[in-house]
């Protein structure tokens, strides 16, 4: 979630030392393998005492995330992670033990206050967590067990009950759900005709925001196929009605989301 600030923890800033073993991966939008020339973001991986050191960074060199991994195929996550928003703020940190996501856990909001906060135990959400305004006031106090929310209470930014949020956490959801969505999408795209011409097929992923208001906003393509059909697709996705927003910590959040879309002639 952007929910898509990250952590300022004593990672930030590490550099690689003189003589550890270091390299550099350039990556496309879907996160593989490219050239220099054509990288949207590129990771660093450098040895620590802990196993291998990942940094993320953006093509201009915006740092977006930074954590440890134990084991050399990076499959098992250990110690503090931290995540940054496109302009390079913290705005998640947490720790993981033997992969699996352990003790304190903290979202932040742009200007850096603490947006929610609260403690995981064996890769969920676990004992109290709270959830804050901007300005620091309580907006949100829940009780989770084995990631279950059993107990919460809702505050408005003047301390009065807030009786319209029920969830401390919450993923957007389209209008009466996933299959009114997939209804929505087969009923407004149009194949385009020179890809059909030449039989050209694929799946384009397309990452948008969903604002705290609902509304979908920063369509973009991360993952092309061809040109007429990425139009087709962010022109179906922009002109999707309002979603219910993401909720964090008890407010309304823009949310970033990601969705494939599929193109297929019949008999392909």
């Amino acid at each position: 979630m952007k929910n898509t600030a990250l952590f300022a923890l004593a990672l930030i800033g590490i550099n690689a030392l003189p003589g550890l073993a270091q390299d550099t991966t350039w990556l496309d939008g879907a996160g593989h393998r490219t050239s220099p020339e054509t990288a949207k973001s590129y990771r660093i991986k450098v040895k620590d005492p802990i196993g291998w050191q990942l940094t993320y960074y953006d093509a201009s060199g915006k740092i977006q995330s930074q954590g440890s991994y134990a084991d050399d195929s990076l499959h098992i996550r250990q110690g503090p992670f931290v995540f940054y928003d496109e302009k390079g703020q913290l705005y998640h940190s947490l720790n993981y033990s033997a992969g699996k996501k352990e003790g304190k856990d903290t979202y932040y909001f742009e200007n850096g206050s603490i947006r929610a906060e609260g403690p995981n135990r064996s890769n969920r959400h676990q004992g109290e967590w709270r959830g804050y305004y901007s300005t620091g006031k309580l907006a949100a106090l829940a009780l989770f067990d084995s990631g279950r929310q059993v107990y919460a209470k809702f505050f408005n930014e003047d301390g009065a009950i807030n009786t319209k949020i029920d969830s401390f956490f919450r993923q957007p959801a389209y209008p009466e759900g996933l299959s009114a969505f997939s209804r929505f999408v087969n009923q407004h795209i149009r194949y385009p005709d020179m890809a059909r011409k030449f039989g050209i097929t694929g799946r384009v992923i397309v990452e948008f925001t969903v604002s705290k208001e609902g509304t979908v906003t920063n369509a973009r393509v991360t993952r092309s196929v061809e040109r007429s059909l990425d139009e087709e697709a962010l022109r179906v996705i922009r002109s999707m009605p309002a979603w219910e927003p993401g909720i964090m910590g008890g407010t309304p959040t823009d949310t970033d989301m990601k969705l494939p879309l599929s193109f297929r002639l019949e008999g392909s």
